[in-house]
């Protein structure tokens, strides 16, 4: 049985690791240390990586998957809050990278008004196939329209062809694509994706 419930400051460890999955461009981001700096934000309750912006499913009690989402108040008012942290925290090497996270930051994430942002999603290898996911972007767009959201919108690598044909399931359609260089021999292609609710 999958339930889905609202993360605590204790799921850290976890919410890191299904992060991590979700997003394993952020190593090359955000250096070897971005494990421990994910589960110190996460415990923090004014970042854009709070556990406040996650829910997690269990599946007969044991987790198996999460999302991490948020409205457009939320991100303009945590963003800047987000990225003194994650400065304070990784030092030097997030300032030899600054260009391209201000990229990031325009790109991958930018809302307009009425959006409802999905962040991060995953679950765990075990777990996929018995409707973790289903479950979980179900949980958001009951959250989206409680915060008077209009439409959901996420960024997926054009890569990553079964999360594109999971969201297409669930009602989601291909806005546009953008693309940032990480370094000369990595360029991350995305896709706009966005469901009307």
């Amino acid at each position: 049985m999958i339930t889905i419930r609202d993360a605590v400051a204790e799921d850290h460890v976890d919410a890191a690791e299904l992060i991590l999955l979700s997003a394993p461009y952020f190593r090359v981001l955000f250096g070897d240390r971005v494990k421990n700096v994910l589960q110190n934000l996460f415990c923090d309750q004014s970042n854009l990586f709070s556990f406040i912006h996650v829910c997690f499913a269990e599946v007969d009690g044991a987790r198996a998957g999460m999302i991490l989402s948020y409205d457009k108040q939320a991100k303009k008012r945590e963003n800047s809050r987000t990225g003194y942290m994650l400065f304070k925290k990784i030092g030097m090497r997030m300032f030899r990278k600054i260009f391209i996270l201000l990229k990031f930051n325009r790109t991958a994430g930018s809302l307009s008004n009425g959006d409802y942002y999905i962040s991060n999603i995953a679950t765990y290898p075990h777990f996929r196939g018995l409707g973790v996911g289903h479950r979980l972007v179900t949980e958001v767009e009951k959250e989206a329209l409680l915060s008077g959201s209009e439409k959901i919108v996420l960024d997926v690598e054009k890569e990553n062809v079964t999360a594109i044909a999971f969201y297409e399931r669930m009602g989601f359609w291909v806005l546009e694509e953008f693309s940032i260089p990480l370094s000369e021999k990595l360029i991350l292609h995305f896709q706009r994706m966005i469901k009307k609710i």
